[in-house]
């Protein structure tokens, strides 16, 4: 296994560990997110970005603690045979980037985007 692919693994383990421990902290029934944590925590990617042809835009906020910049950025460097990749950080966003204060940013990114592709 590469470093990258151990370090995405390792990254996406601690994110959903945090989901889910935020999940249990607010004592609410929430199946679908603890199933999410639980799914994306047990192993394997459900893909293989190699296969990924299609153009493929990645846009992460730097604040963002479940998929963190690393994580993007190890998934950007396995799009080996997308047509057209990009990634984009944003600053001052967290994984909530459309409902966050910078939102419009992220709109013209992904607008500018399906313009040149």
């Amino acid at each position: 296994m590469s470093k990258a692919v151990a370090e995405i693994r390792r990254a996406r383990r601690l994110a959903c560990l945090a989901v889910a421990a935020f999940i249990a902290a607010q004592a609410s029934p929430n199946g679908v997110l603890e199933d999410f944590a639980r799914f994306w925590a047990a192993g394997p990617p459900a893909y293989e970005p190699a296969n990924i042809r299609a153009p493929t835009l990645l846009i992460v906020g730097d604040w963002d603690v479940i998929t963190p910049p690393t994580m993007a950025q190890g998934l950007y460097d396995r799009l080996v045979n997308a047509r057209e990749r990009r990634l984009v950080f944003l600053s001052e966003g967290t994984h909530f980037l459309v409902i966050e204060k910078h939102r419009m940013r992220l709109l013209r990114e992904v607008q500018n985007f399906l313009d040149e592709s």
